[in-house]
Formats: structure tokens, sequence, C-alpha cells
């Protein structure tokens, strides 16, 4: 949270203390609203709140559907109506401003997910499980309206009518008693605080028998190194607080787990790691031996078949290959891409998925061997290509020694299209985010004598010696001229970036995003180094009369020009100029009015700075115009391999038709423009709830070049509308097997 966010909640939270009306709290809520529509909005009246706050009136203030629950059995959702919602988005903003959720709640908390819940619980001998029954709408109303009269609300006294007014609000009524919906903005922070007390006195109930909790919505869990769950004491005092608070637990699903079974929690083993289930692997194996031995129909009429055992709700089977594709990424999230068995399933399904398979997997070996010994012409290759992935999903190859062969096929293809200036559609189509990170590093950090244009020289350094400024500059052109073609082939910008900081001596418009307008070929170094031959250009100080301001700091010297320079095409650890750049674009695009959480990791990057900073900032920009959704989460994720993922998500946000037509917003607007801007830079995944389910669609892939992808996606990895930037480490082209 920033610096900002946390003022604006502050000053939130202090003028709820001061509400003394439903007039004021109505107030505060416009002024919720405002911020939140960055001004821009529909004045929320008195009558509203009012309305809503009276369930005999608003009658019709939700509407119910249902969703499939594992057990087969269904649960039924309640969502407000849009003048409801909006008034819960408020207070839940304005609640949230007031209340921190205890740290044993894993369930509804911003950054946490299902495997948080189990984490804690991992290689401890005894595990033990209950459910809460009913969870919420076991809460009612008045037990929300008593909370809220409690610290840090206090609307007790002459302001417990507001307290009144804001459960009557966030719980609906059927009849016969008020409780919170599942479905409303306000019900999972409201379920929390209303389970806070729970909360402290099961915590306490852990240390006093050495045990760890964490509860997940309804599902508790408690694991020590003692059997709790025949402990006559412990259960005795567990039902006693969980009765107290109001709260019964489901008998059905209580259970233990002790030294040699498998213990889960929600649904992960934690026996030595959080992981997969067995069963869960077995039913992928199942399904897989039935479609290679009957064939994908009846194979499908099992799944169904299956479905329908433990299913009321016959209308949602899904097709085989999608129910297979998304378990298999699930086993990939929880247990890695180098998993043996995730390797293992996900050959044999893109051994079923495609067609004709070996045919398929012979033309793309002859493919690659055409590429690499230049059997035909780039445009027959290009053709050849198309064909390949028309036909067949290629995103399926991955983690694949295939994919590692047609990756640098392609790459390879990439070069020789750029020695053959007619094929310009053909550059335009393949796509490869590898190969910059590479050519920068091999060419400007580690190969002479380019590397001496941003690393210090003295004579001696790397056994690299140049007589002297001319002789250096006499090298650096020559190899600066070998690599001029690929380097504009690869990045046109960046290139001319560095021609303006190596080669213009007039540089008038000056070069990156600071517009500097001095560097390797200005006058004042050339004479400066003629004067001073034993001295090094880095110490070159900068006449007075050409010193420049960049990021507030006053340029003195050569190094300090340089440095800049280097800021251009790095994301350095040294300066964590990543973290700083996100934590920048965020205060300048997002500032008072979001909710930003922040998950950042720094990494050694090489790319076009610049554009990653463009890209980034149409993002943000554009979440800025979704002001119903303040909650932003900006992370980085480095895991290790060759690749290293910004993800910039709107929580709460949902797409608003299919996966299939959101696929196709690359055909235009925003979108469109950002693709071009990202090619051979960067890789753009979009991950979002759509109305036919949580996809991620691949808009740019090193591998896919123009072809839009679609995965499904396991609905409790989607946390809101999400844009994932994966940009490659410089290794990345010489190891794509871990892409």
């Amino acid at each position: 949270m920033t610096e900002q966010e946390i003022k604006i909640r502050q000053q939130v939270a202090q003028s709820f203390q001061d509400i003394k009306t439903v007039a004021d709290l109505t107030k505060l809520m416009n002024e919720v609203w405002s911020y939140l529509c960055k001004g821009v909005h529909k004045k929320i009246p008195l009558k509203d709140v009012t309305y809503f706050s009276n369930y005999k009136l608003a009658k019709d203030a939700y509407y119910k559907f249902f969703i499939s629950k594992k057990n087969g059995k269904t649960r039924e959702i309640q969502a407000p109506i849009k003048d409801l919602k909006r008034l819960q988005i408020c207070l839940n903003f304005i609640l949230s401003s007031l209340y921190h959720p205890h740290p044993s709640a894993k369930g509804f908390i911003l950054g946490q997910n299902i495997s948080d819940a189990a984490k804690p619980h991992v290689r401890m001998p005894y595990v033990f499980h209950l459910d809460l029954k009913d969870f919420f709408t076991s809460i009612s109303l008045y037990r929300v309206k008593a909370c809220l009269t409690l610290p840090p609300f206090n609307l007790n006294g002459d302001k417990e009518r507001i307290a009144y007014c804001i459960a009557n609000i966030c719980c609906t009524n059927d009849g016969s008693r008020a409780f919170l919906p599942q479905g409303a903005p306000t019900s999972p922070i409201l379920s929390n605080i209303v389970s806070l007390r729970l909360d402290r006195k099961l915590t306490g109930l852990a240390k006093r028998f050495s045990a760890r909790y964490t509860r997940y919505a309804d599902d508790i869990t408690f694991s020590s190194y003692q059997d709790i769950a025949n402990n006559t004491e412990f259960q005795q005092e567990l039902v006693r607080i969980i009765s107290g608070q109001n709260f019964q637990i489901q008998l059905s699903k209580t259970r233990a787990e002790g030294r040699g079974y498998r213990q889960t929690v929600c649904g992960l083993t934690i026996n030595e790691k959080v992981n997969v289930s067995k069963s869960y692997v077995k039913e992928i194996r199942l399904y897989l031996y039935l479609w290679e031995r009957y064939g994908y129909e009846r194979a499908q009429m099992y799944l169904d078949s299956d479905i329908k055992k433990t299913k009321d709700n016959h209308s949602d089977i899904p097709q085989l290959s999608n129910y297979l594709s998304g378990k298999i990424q699930y086993m990939r999230m929880i247990k890695g891409n180098g998993d043996a068995t995730y390797k293992t399933l996900q050959n044999k399904f893109i051994y079923l998925y495609i067609p004709h398979w070996k045919e398929w997997e012979k033309n793309i070996l002859d493919f690659c061997d055409a590429v690499q010994n230049s059997k035909l012409s780039i445009e027959e290759l290009n053709k050849w290509y198309k064909t390949i992935h028309t036909n067949i999903n290629i995103h399926l190859l991955k983690d694949t020694p295939l994919y590692t062969s047609l990756t640098k096929a392609l790459s390879c293809l990439t070069l020789k299209a750029s020695d053959t200036p007619t094929q310009t559609v053909f550059k335009e189509q393949i796509h490869n985010a590898t190969l910059l990170p590479s050519f920068l590093y091999e060419n400007f950090s580690k190969n002479d004598p380019l590397k001496f244009i941003t690393h210090i020289w003295d004579g001696n350094a790397d056994n690299c010696k140049f007589e002297g400024y001319e002789d250096f500059i006499r090298k650096e052109q020559i190899a600066f001229k070998e690599i001029t073609e690929r380097f504009k082939t690869i990045d046109k910008n960046l290139f001319y970036c560095f021609y303006g900081f190596l080669h213009n001596t007039l540089n008038n418009r000056g070069w990156g995003q600071y517009k500097i307008k001095s560097g390797w070929s200005s006058s004042w170094l050339k004479a400066w180094c003629s004067e001073h031959p034993e001295r090094s250009p880095f110490d070159c100080p900068i006449p007075e009369n050409k010193r420049e301001i960049a990021k507030n700091v006053k340029l003195n010297y050569f190094s300090d020009i340089v440095e800049l320079f280097k800021s251009e095409f790095q994301f350095r650890l040294e300066t964590r100029q990543l973290k700083k750049l996100l934590r920048e674009l965020v205060k300048q695009y997002l500032n008072f009015d979001f909710h930003v959480t922040f998950e950042l990791t720094d990494a050694k990057l090489y790319t076009n700075v610049y554009m990653i900073r463009n890209i980034l900032s149409d993002i943000l920009h554009d979440m800025a115009q979704r002001k119903q959704f303040p909650d932003i989460l900006v992370k980085v994720e480095d895991l290790g391999s060759n690749y290293v993922d910004i993800l910039l998500s709107q929580q709460d946000s949902n797409y608003y038709a299919t996966h299939q037509q959101l696929m196709q917003e690359i055909e235009s607007g925003d979108f469109c423009e950002w693709k071009r801007k990202m090619i051979n830079l960067c890789d753009w995944y979009v991950e979002a709830q759509c109305k036919d389910g949580a996809f991620r669609i691949n808009y740019l892939n090193s591998i896919h070049s123009d072809q839009t992808i679609a995965e499904p996606l396991l609905l409790d990895g989607v946390k809101g509308f999400t844009h994932r930037i994966r940009i490659y480490k410089h290794y990345a082209y010489e190891n794509p097997n871990y892409r």
C-alpha cells in the first residue's frame, strides 16, 4: 500500500469516527465513491441508503444463480443489483480502512491464495480439519450489527442506528431471517470481521496445545506434533469456542490425518511439500488411457457419465480436452514445469490431442531441418510454418524437446529474414522476445570492443587495450557496423538510441527518454581525451554549458552520462531499477485513487527499457479508467526460469463477454496498438474470468508468432483482469526449454 493510499484510508477512518447520522454516512460514501471514480460519478442519494436499508421495500435487491460445487451439488449465489452494489463497494472500502484481518485468516485476503492456507502445515505429523456449517448464511444481520458497535467501528449509543443501517444494506432477507449473502462485495470482509474473535480464540487454543491454525473461509485446519484430534481437552475446548461464537461444526467434513497417511489442506497434499494429490494424477491418467484405448468420443461419454453420478447439474459438463488441459496446467502450476509426472502426462495429451501427431512431429522436424540448412527460400519456409501453426496448437508443445527445436528454428529464421530486405511481411509475423536480451548481452556486456562503451577501460581491462580515444572509437565503429543490420531488425528504436549515444556528432534531438545530446562522439570529450591521453574518458568533466539534468540530477562527468545510458537497455540489480520504475508509474497513473498491493523483486534484464515503460504506462492508464475496481496488484515473478513476469492485475474485475471475444480484442483498438509495441520485446498474456470460464489469452508468445491462443484456467487462479508481461533473460535464447 502506498503512503498516499494509507493517508486516504486514514482520512476515511477518521471521518467515519466523526459521523453521527445516516446522512453523515451517506456523505462519506459519496466522498469515497467520488474518490473511486476520480470525481466523475453519479451521486448517491440519501433515499437510496434508506431504501436499501429496509428489506421490506428492497425485495428485489438481489438476483440469484447457481454454481456447481466439487461434490456435485450447487451453491446459491445472491448478487446485488447495480445501485445496491455501488453502496456495498463504498462500505467495503470504508470498513477495510478501519479493519485489518487476523494473520490466521487466509480466505478473501488480497494477495493470499489456496496454497497460503496449506503452507503453514507442511510436514506436520498430525493434521486436523473441520468445516463451519453454512458459513455465510449462519452470520445474521444482528451479529453483523453487533460487531459494528465494537472497536474499531464503535457505532454504539446514539450511533447504533448507523450500525443497523449498514448491516441491513449488507444483508439479505428471505422472509424469516436476515443474513450475509454469498455474492455481495461486503460479505467477505464482514465474515472475517465477525470471525475475528473466533480466529483469536482458536489461535490461542492452538498455541496452548503447540499447534498451528489457519482458516480459509469456512475451512479450519490445525496441525501439531501431537494427536490433538484424540485429545479430549482440546476437542471440548474447540467445540466450546466455536459454539460460543455462534458457529456450528459440519461433522461430516471433520477429519484427522496422522503420520503415514496422506495429509491435505484445501485439496493440496502437504506431507513433504504443497502438491496435488495422487488421486488427482490418477484421474488424468485414467481419462488419457480411455482416450487412447477407445477414442475421444467414447472417453467423453465416460467423463459425462462420471460427472452425472456426482453432479445434479448436468448442463455444464466440459469437453474432455478442456477438462484434461485445465487439470494438467493446474498440475504444472503446483508441481512446476520440470516435474517428470507433469511432462509425461503433457506429452501423452499432445499425442492424443493433435490428430495424426506422428506425421505432424515429422513435419515440424523437417521444417526445423530446412531452416537450419537453408534448403528453401524464406517465402517457402514462411508458408510452411503457417501451415504448421494453423493446424496444431503449438503452445501444447511447451516443455518438450520439440518446442526447443522449433524455437531455435524460428529464431534462426528471424535472422535469415533480416538479411532479406524484401521479406518485410515475414519479419512482422515472427515474434521472438528472446533475441533482444541475448543480442544486447553478447555485444554490449560480453564481447570486445562494444562492451567498453559502458565499462570503464584503462588499457588492462579484460586484456582489451586501446591506444587511446581515437583507437577505441575506430574499433568500436567497425564492430558496430557489423551488427547494424541485425540490430535494426531486432529493435530499430533502440538501435537509434545507441547510434545517438555513439556516433551522432550533432545529436540535436538527443537520445533516450531524457533526450541527452552528449555521447562518445561529442567534440568536448574528444578534445579532453586528446589533452589527457593517460586518463580514462569516463573521468572527463562535462563543460558547464553542456551539463544536462536527468532524473532531477545534474550530469557532471562523462561517467554520469554512461550510467544514464545503461538504464536505457538494462534493468540493473544494483540500482533496483525495476522496482523503482513500477512504483513511479503507479504513483503517476493510479496515485490516490486505487489501493495498490506491491509484490516486487528485482532482476537483471537486458531490454528496451523505454518501450517497457511505455507499455506498462499504457496498461496502468487503461486500468485507471475502471475506478469501480480500486484494488490493484503489481507483482514481479522471478521463479528462477529464463524470464521475469510483470503482473498488473485489477482485482475482482471480470471480462464482460466470452473468451473468444476477448481473443478478438487484439484485432483493433488499444490491444492492437499494444501488441505492435511488444513485438520482439516481450511476451503478453491476459488472464481473466470470462462469461464462459477462466482463461489465459496468449496474445504474444515467442513460439506462437502471431497466433492468439486461449488456455482454460482454474477460477482460483484468476483474481481479476490481469496483464502478464514476460521479459526474457539474456540466456533464454540459448536455453529455450525453460520458457
